[in-house]
């Protein structure tokens, strides 16, 4: 009975293991790779793209999301602003808020970058140098602290 119950066991534990090992999935933040939940890295993951295509056409969009590095909230929103362009609002990891009013040059370099950092699953660490250059630009992002 003592081996039937062992056997046992290691069988659970093994199974166990094994479906720990499907629930997560490799994803990037600034070149490192990181074992995360793929349930919340896919949710990101849609959460980008949608902003991203959103931005080509300056369609109303609105998603959110949680890192599941830093369990914080982050936001998109895209709105046609008329005669304004496009205004984009970014709430980063619940620390700062970007609302930006963005040309369609602009918002077609920004929407093909965020396309690329989805390919390669590296969306969860710093902004890339193009958004930076765009959300710290105080000509066309006003940024407010959320701290």
């Amino acid at each position: 009975m003592r081996i039937y119950t062992a056997i046992v066991m290691v069988v659970a534990l093994l199974c166990a293991t094994s479906a720990r090992s499907e629930d997560v999935s490799s994803y990037k933040a600034d070149g490192i790779t990181y074992k995360l939940s793929t349930k919340a890295g896919n949710a990101a993951l849609s959460s980008y793209t949608g902003y991203a295509q959103s931005l080509i056409t300056c369609a109303p969009h609105s998603s959110r999301y949680i890192n599941p590095l830093n369990e914080r909230l982050s936001s998109f929103k895209v709105k046609n602003g008329g005669q304004l362009g496009c205004i984009v609002e970014v709430n980063r990891n619940q620390s700062w808020f970007y609302k930006c009013y963005l040309s369609q040059s602009v918002r077609e370099s920004l929407s093909k970058e965020i396309i690329q950092r989805v390919a390669s699953k590296d969306i969860f660490g710093d902004f890339s140098e193009l958004e930076k250059e765009i959300y710290f630009n105080n000509e066309i992002c006003a940024e407010a602290s959320l701290k």
